[in-house]
């Protein structure tokens, strides 16, 4: 079961490697975060009672955001992962790749991209453990400060958006977008 998910992720790495050789565009960067919306897709299940963007100054925004979960404990998560990227209109790009979150908390290192990006928010999150989940999920003043495997990734110049889909005993229920700004 697990082999298939390294499959995948294999070749999305691989697939990296051949982007970053034949394209010109693609250049070391900064992210800035625009703009996050998170959506309950069941909501007997879950309600979101904050999901923000704050200021802290010219440039900088924190995240908070707060998740109600009226059905625990939680014990089987599948987080599904997409990017999009802006050219008249969003279309799907490059990432499109589900994994086991319960099993990824045992042993991060076996998905190196998404470790590497969970590592950016780890600490201001409480969902950093592994299973079972017993309380809400809660991410606390996240201030994305760059200095990060995330500056290196190779990828051009534009708007993206990554779509976080997060389901639970085999069903669907939250669903996050992420929309950021990738400039030199």
């Amino acid at each position: 079961q697990y082999s298939v998910n390294r499959r995948s992720m294999r070749c999305t790495i691989i697939l990296c490697g051949f982007f970053l050789l034949f394209t010109d565009q693609a250049v070391s960067g900064s992210f800035k975060i625009n703009k996050i919306s998170c959506k309950c897709l069941d909501t007997n299940f879950c309600a979101f009672s904050k999901c923000e963007m704050n200021v802290l100054r010219r440039g900088v925004s924190a995240f908070n955001m707060r998740c109600e979960i009226y059905k625990k404990p939680i014990t089987n998560i599948k987080v599904h992962f997409e990017l999009f990227r802006k050219s008249n209109g969003y279309r799907s790009f490059l990432l499109n790749h589900t994994l086991d979150y319960c099993f990824y908390m045992r042993s991060p290192t076996s998905y190196p991209l998404f470790h590497a990006i969970h590592k950016t928010f780890i600490t201001f999150s409480n969902f950093n453990h592994s299973c079972p989940y017993d309380h809400d999920f809660v991410v606390n003043n996240f201030v994305y400060g760059g200095n990060s495997f995330l500056e290196d990734i190779p990828l051009p110049n534009g708007e993206y958006m990554l779509v976080v889909r997060t389901a639970f005993w085999k069903a669907w229920r939250m669903e996050y977008k992420i929309h950021v700004l990738r400039t030199d």
